[in-house]
């Protein structure tokens, strides 16, 4: 952006159109992107635009585009790495929950068998005092 942005300014002015630094400085920040806008504040209101160059200019705002660059691969490792971690994490959580529901279902098999031999034993009970009864009814 630099090169074409002198290049431009160049050939205005050996056609005769002059600029002012101060112009020159908020064309170049007013072309700026949304993702920029912070930058651009910030140089705006740090120091007066009719002391600072142009090549003050692109070397903050080169400066601020390698920052931004280094923080986006940071978030891209911290991602890759979360990534990983959360796959990790979320298959053992699963087969502690699959050994857990395994439990579950071998205890609710004991309950049920449990039961299932306590009702059939009542049942057994239940009949031998029926006919415990009718023995009695029949033999006095």
């Amino acid at each position: 952006m630099q090169k074409r942005f002198t290049h431009i300014v160049n050939h205005l002015a050996s056609s005769g159109k002059i600029f002012s630094n101060e112009d020159l400085i908020n064309k170049v920040l007013r072309c700026l992107s949304r993702q920029w806008q912070p930058k651009v504040t910030t140089i705006a209101e740090s120091r007066d635009l009719t002391n600072m160059s142009l090549a003050t200019l692109f070397g903050k705002l080169q400066e601020h585009e390698m920052e931004l660059m280094r923080l986006h691969k940071h978030e891209e490792n911290e991602k890759k790495n979360k990534g990983i971690a959360l796959i990790a994490i979320s298959s053992s959580i699963q087969e502690e929950n699959d050994k857990e529901d395994l439990n579950e279902i071998e205890e609710d098999d004991d309950l049920s068998f449990f039961v299932n031999r306590f009702n059939k034993f009542l049942r057994n009970k239940g009949n031998q005092i029926s006919i415990q009864r009718r023995k009695e009814k029949i033999s006095p």
